[in-house]
């Protein structure tokens, strides 16, 4: 399903975040997270949905009843890789890090930027923090009220 979905994805300027297929014999779901920097709209979901349906249909992929679902991965989903940090430069994230084995410490504050190895935030008392990658155990974008 990746091999089929990716390409598609891709080729409309969109990065897949996620891809899940579960459900039944009878019924299978399929989920297709996507992201832009600045957010995906919902007019760009439809536009892969329906791209992503034609070539499901085209490969005779799935014989029985699917399910498609294509949409954002929410504000609820863990940060993961650097390119979910970059995406969200100048967002508010609390992150859980382990900066040695038998320590674990909470960070909150604005992504200033990422890489492949560590994400820079600015905390509530304007200090600049770095944080390896490799430490980080939990990153949740938070809400600004």
């Amino acid at each position: 399903m990746l091999r089929l979905v990716e390409p598609i994805v891709e080729e409309n300027g969109v990065e897949l975040v996620d891809l899940e297929v579960k459900g039944s014999a009878r019924v299978i779901l399929i989920r297709v997270f996507v992201d832009v920097a600045g957010g995906i709209r919902i007019d760009d979901c439809v536009r892969l949905s329906r791209l992503i349906e034609d070539a499901i249909e085209i490969e005779n992929l799935i014989p029985g009843q699917y399910r498609l679902e294509v949409s954002s991965p929410g504000l609820d989903r863990p940060l993961r890789t650097a390119r979910d940090f970059q995406r969200n430069i100048g967002r508010l994230v609390e992150i859980r890090y382990s900066p040695s084995v038998d320590e674990t410490r909470i960070e909150s504050g604005d992504i200033l930027k990422a890489d492949e190895t560590s994400v820079t935030i600015l905390n509530q008392n304007q200090q600049s923090i770095t944080i390896p990658l490799a430490q980080i155990k939990k990153a949740l974008i938070q809400i600004k009220w």
